[in-house]
């Protein structure tokens, strides 16, 4: 058992190692929370709704145990990022690297995609 799950911070997972909330006391939480809130600060649309949880696999051989993954809703749009590394801050910002640009990326590709859609809408109606 590890030192977060005796002090009822984290569930232990039969498969995935340590897993679960960590509460605002824990000094993991709390980093997670800053990544997290600095990349929302630039979010392109208004945030519904974010989650991050933070994983730490049991075994040994394991090359990047520590895993972050990174869930938000940017108004009705899920976005995902989810990053492994050797060590918990530096999954934290990867994971808040590929979150950053993956809101870019929806942003862009659903503005366009709405934009075509209404000039092809209005083109098909200017021929008949």
């Amino acid at each position: 058992m590890s030192s977060l799950a005796r002090d009822g911070l984290v569930q232990e997972g039969p498969q995935s190692g340590t897993t679960g909330t960590f509460g605002p006391q824990s000094r993991r939480g709390v980093e997670a929370g800053r990544v997290v809130a600095r990349v929302l600060a630039h979010a392109p649309r208004p945030v519904l709704y974010a989650k991050a949880t933070l994983n730490v696999l049991p075994d040994p051989a394991v090359p990047r145990p520590y895993l972050v993954s990174l869930r938000v809703d940017l108004n009705g749009l899920p976005v995902n990022a989810y990053a492994s590394a050797t060590s918990m801050p530096e999954a934290g910002s990867l994971a808040a690297a590929r979150l950053r640009a993956r809101m870019q990326h929806v942003t862009r590709y659903w503005t366009t995609r709405r934009k075509g859609d209404r000039t092809a809408a209005a083109n098909s109606r200017a021929r008949y």
